[in-house]
């Protein structure tokens, strides 16, 4: 997940935001990019029981090396892309996770950021 989304305005996907809005309403303790992979049913979970997920809209992840980039601070690793080809470039320095226990880049950002 690489924190870029894009949406196609339709009625399908109101209704899924919607959907998605509600439950992070009645939940405001979860992360929001960790409730919208939740209830795309990829690879996050948000409840220990199976949510009743709305339809899900047509959906796809978004090329995160040359395309949608961000500075990824996972230990060990760096980008590697061709910058000409860079359409979106999403700073983020990982605090918003911080504490979680589950921040793959918390040990880089405590002894460098």
């Amino acid at each position: 997940c690489n924190g870029i989304v894009y949406f196609r305005a339709s009625e399908h996907v109101r209704n899924w935001l919607l959907a998605v809005i509600v439950w992070m309403y009645h939940h405001p303790y979860e992360h929001d990019q960790k409730t919208f992979s939740a209830f795309l049913n990829y690879t996050e979970r948000v409840s220990q029981e199976d949510l009743d997920l709305p339809s899900i809209p047509p959906w796809d992840t978004l090329e995160a090396i040359n395309e949608f980039v961000t500075p990824d601070t996972y230990e060990g690793n760096g980008w590697t892309g061709d910058i000409e080809k860079i359409l979106i470039y999403h700073f983020l320095n990982g605090e918003s996770d911080t504490g979680s226990g589950l921040d793959p880049s918390g040990t880089w950002t405590r002894n460098h950021g």
